[in-house]
């Protein structure tokens, strides 16, 4: 099992559309991208920081990560994702994991 996690700093007066571009634009394109969705938390709004938000996706393996990432790149509704996401984020990281032997997430 492959851990893709995703974190994006955007201004808190931008989190609702944020969230709601993830929920509607994106959420639903993971399963026929071959991606599970298990977690997206964020921080604190309205405190004069901007949001973090960390989402947390799962594939089988390395293989299917590449195929995840083209069947995005060849979807037609990936742009409208990635126009929206573009114009909100201030940051944004990606990273890899795989489990310890003995994590309960396997």
């Amino acid at each position: 099992m492959l851990y893709v996690i995703e974190e994006v700093d955007v201004a808190s007066s931008d989190l609702p559309a944020y969230l709601q571009g993830l929920d509607e634009l994106w959420r639903p394109r993971l399963a026929d991208h071959g991606m599970e969705l298990v977690s997206c938390w964020h921080t604190a709004p309205g405190i004069g920081l901007d949001v973090r938000v960390t989402t947390v996706c799962t594939v089988p393996d390395w293989g299917a990560w590449d195929a995840a990432r083209q069947k995005a790149i060849l979807d037609p509704a990936s742009p409208a994702w990635w126009e929206l996401r573009g114009r909100l984020i201030r940051w944004g990281h990606r990273r890899f994991a795989t489990p310890a032997a003995f994590s309960p997430l396997k």
